[in-house]
């Protein structure tokens, strides 16, 4: 009786705690883009080398997420979480004092597959705090780390550089994990791992081959592709159009808007799933559709960046609610393929981008994006299954 009663409420101290590890783990990816120069000056190398440190930290999360959570999903949810926010903190303590440039790419690496172990723990820890009909709503609350990140995280960096240092503010992120740490420790309650299903080999193939999760990677697949298009390049799409806000502004423009897109999510995805997905890919295309009109007034641009955040915010929420729902008691599995495709979707959205915008122009990217975004609106109707039958 006392759990079912203190799952019919909203944890919010819990739910913030996996928050912040989601937070954590896009901060400590995308903070070295605020400090390039600083970077590359203090390990004798071109910014160019050391923008690697991304790609480094992208692949460790590709490369560790579906083994890692594969040979550990015996083990108790909350000792491997608080390991990966540990390790967050280890590997950025690492970045720092180094001055060899090959054992940060290292860390760099090694920090990207602990926030792949993050990423792949939070989103069902979550939905295990909660009763069913909450289970949206808690996905939503820690949804919120990933777009407070990529509007803040990088102007933070930049910030924490220009007055402490990179290494200082790597530091700070060290400090950060710990503290996180002892909150996870001592306010989530344990989770146990799987039990009893066989080799890792079978328990992937069983998780993958479960009615409808495929269908949600391939649409994941397709926005995440759909945004990294145009959001990696946004930089040369804001300076075509002419427009007088700075890419900062833009930036902040689409995380407020994208953090509205999350709270309005959290209210209607647990009852209805399948409309809201459906509305989040037509304000994708919409917003796409905007940033593709040439010559149009500046106010066209700054709303196809509005509606673009309220249609991509609340996309995850709604993804890793079908995901989870379809997989079932496989889902922490599951979740892995979701980072992994996920990440391999934002390196594939940039090549492409890059191919787009070398050939055609920056002007041309949510063109592109727009013609994914119908892609996948089809797979929503043709596999409405998959996403929940009801309107």
């Amino acid at each position: 009786m006392s759990n079912r009663k203190s799952k019919a409420d909203i944890p919010v101290l819990q739910l913030t705690g996996l928050a912040f590890a989601a937070f954590l783990a896009i901060m400590t990816e995308t903070i070295p883009t605020g400090v390039l120069v600083d970077m590359g000056e203090s390990f004798g190398t071109t910014t160019g080398k050391v923008g690697q440190f991304l790609t480094a930290y992208a692949a460790g999360s590709v490369v560790a997420a579906i083994p890692v959570m594969t040979a550990t999903r015996k083990m108790p949810r909350k000792r491997l979480l608080v390991i990966a926010i540990i390790g967050l903190g280890v590997f950025n303590a690492l970045t720092a004092i180094t001055s060899y440039l090959w054992l940060a790419f290292l860390a760099r690496f090694l920090a990207g597959m602990a926030g792949g172990v993050v990423w792949g723990l939070v989103a069902n820890y979550a939905r295990s705090l909660v009763s069913s009909e909450n289970q949206g709503r808690a996905l939503a609350i820690i949804g919120f780390g990933q777009p407070f990140a990529l509007a803040f995280g990088v102007p933070l960096g930049a910030l924490g550089g220009q007055h402490f240092g990179w290494r200082l503010t790597l530091g700070m992120l060290t400090v950060a994990s710990i503290v996180l740490a002892l909150w996870i420790m001592f306010t989530v309650p344990p989770r146990p791992g799987l039990v009893g299903d066989g080799p890792g080999t079978k328990v992937l193939k069983r998780s993958i081959l479960m009615p409808g999760v495929m269908g949600v990677l391939v649409a994941l697949f397709g926005w995440t592709v759909a945004h990294n298009m145009v959001y990696t390049y946004i930089q040369p799409l804001t300076s075509g159009v002419g427009i007088a806000l700075g890419v900062d502004v833009v930036l902040l423009l689409f995380g407020i808007s994208a953090g509205i897109s999350i709270l309005l999510t959290a209210v209607v995805v647990d009852k209805r799933l399948f409309l809201t997905g459906l509305i989040s890919g037509a304000l994708m295309l919409l917003g796409f559709l905007l940033l593709s009109v040439p010559a149009a007034p500046n106010y066209f641009f700054i709303s196809g960046i509005i509606v673009w955040g309220l249609g991509f915010g609340g996309a995850p929420t709604v993804l890793q609610t079908a995901l989870a729902r379809n997989a079932v008691n496989l889902a922490d599995i599951a979740q892995s393929f979701f980072v992994t495709i996920f990440n391999f979707g934002v390196g594939i959205g940039g090549a492409l981008g890059g191919a787009i915008s070398s050939l055609w122009g920056a002007s041309a990217l949510s063109i592109g994006a727009g013609v994914m975004c119908v892609l996948v609106f089809g797979l929503l109707v043709v596999r409405s299954r998959d996403f929940g039958r009801q309107l």
